[in-house]
C-alpha cells in the first residue's frame, strides 16, 4: 500500500511548501521534492506545480477569447494540448483539455463560441470533471468522431 494520499485537495500550507521546495531543489526534481513533502507522490507534485502554482498559470475563468481560440485551434490541430498550451497563454494542457472537455463540448461554456461547431451528443455521455487515463480519453473521443463521420465542416 502506498504512503501517498489518495486524491485529496492540497492545502494552503503545501502549496507554499511546494513552491518553496522548488524554488530550492529546481523544477524537474519531483523525486526529491515528493520525499520532503509529507504523503505526496512525485506525480502530485509535478501535476500541483505545473497545473496551479508555476508562475504565470492562470485559475481565473476563462475568457470568451480563449474559448474561442481554443475552438480554433481545436480545428486546426485537434487534440494536442500541449501544442495549444504554447498559444494560449497562462493555461496548462490539462486545464485546455478539461476546458475542451467539460465546458465546450458539453455546452457548459457560458456563450459557445461560434468557431466550434455544434454536435450533440447522446444523452448517456459522460460529463468528465478530468480526463484521468488514455481508455476514458479514448472512448470519449470515439464518441466525438463517431458524431463527426460524415458531416462536411468545408
Amino acid at each position: 500500500m502506498s504512503n501517498y494520499a489518495r486524491r485529496r485537495p492540497f492545502t494552503p500550507k503545501e502549496d507554499a511548501s511546494l513552491i518553496k521546495l522548488v524554488n530550492e531543489i529546481g523544477v524537474g526534481a519531483w523525486s526529491k521534492i515528493a520525499k520532503k513533502m509529507s504523503k505526496r507522490s512525485p506525480k502530485q507534485c509535478r501535476d500541483r506545480y505545473n497545473n496551479y502554482l508555476k508562475e504565470g498559470v492562470k485559475t481565473c475563468k476563462w475568457s470568451d477569447e480563449e474559448d474561442q481560440l481554443l475552438c480554433k485551434l481545436f480545428e486546426e490541430i485537434g487534440p494536442k494540448w500541449v501544442q495549444m498550451s504554447r498559444v494560449i497563454q497562462g493555461r496548462s494542457e490539462n486545464d485546455i483539455k478539461n476546458r475542451w472537455y467539460k465546458h465546450i463540448l458539453t455546452g457548459k461554456a457560458a456563450k459557445k463560441p461560434e468557431s466550434c461547431f455544434s454536435l450533440e451528443f447522446p444523452e448517456d455521455s459522460r460529463d468528465y470533471e478530468t480526463i484521468n487515463s488514455d481508455d476514458e480519453f479514448s472512448e470519449l473521443f470515439q464518441l466525438y468522431i463517431s458524431k463527426v463521420e460524415g458531416t462536411a465542416y468545408d
